[in-house]
């Protein structure tokens, strides 16, 4: 009996073995471009931005208080509006606030105007007693203020609040830290 060639019908195990390979990397790299697909779309949708799991904060270190405030971006430069509460067992009267960027604090802006949102006359703040807040308004020059970059984006900025305490006329300092968004007016 003559043997049949039968090597177009039958597959060596050898070929099986590679079109097994080749059908795994196939399904598998399938798998792994939509995937990455799917990552760059959350991505790109802010899903893996840090900022977004950052809650805004605002604290001084000693004696006063800002539970609420807002920095935003106007025509004619930067206004903050902070809530301010004394927590001093003294009277105190705000003079001027700086706000630095935090990670390189030798750019700063120092605030030209301060001023109460509502009332008038000057910021001043009555002992921890009265439980008081103030809302005050910090306007900051757009000439000289570094804060352009950071528009619609949270960030973390360092404070310098300068304030007299009681019937002192020297003004003393508090540092302080905020996070915050600046909106756009």
């Amino acid at each position: 009996m003559a043997k049949k060639n039968t090597s177009l019908f039958h597959q060596s195990s050898h070929s099986k073995k590679a079109q097994a390979a080749l059908e795994f990397l196939t399904t598998y790299g399938w798998a792994f471009l939509i995937l990455g697909v799917a990552i760059a779309g959350l991505a790109y949708l802010g899903v893996f931005n840090p900022s977004n799991f950052v809650k805004s904060t605002c604290q001084f270190d000693t004696g006063i208080a800002c539970p609420a405030f807002n920095l935003k971006n106007t025509s004619s430069g930067y206004v903050l509006e902070l809530q301010l509460q004394n927590n001093l067992a003294d009277k105190v009267k705000i003079l001027n606030l700086t706000i630095a960027d935090a990670n390189d604090k030798t750019s700063f802006c120092m605030s030209s105007n301060v001023e109460l949102i509502s009332g008038s006359g000057s910021v001043l703040l009555s002992s921890y007693g009265d439980k008081q807040t103030r809302d005050v308004r910090f306007t900051f020059d757009n000439s000289h203020c570094f804060l352009d970059s950071y528009i619609g984006s949270k960030q973390p900025y360092a404070l310098k609040l300068y304030y007299q305490k009681g019937d002192s006329t020297m003004p003393t300092v508090t540092g302080g830290r905020m996070i915050t968004t600046i909106d756009k007016e």
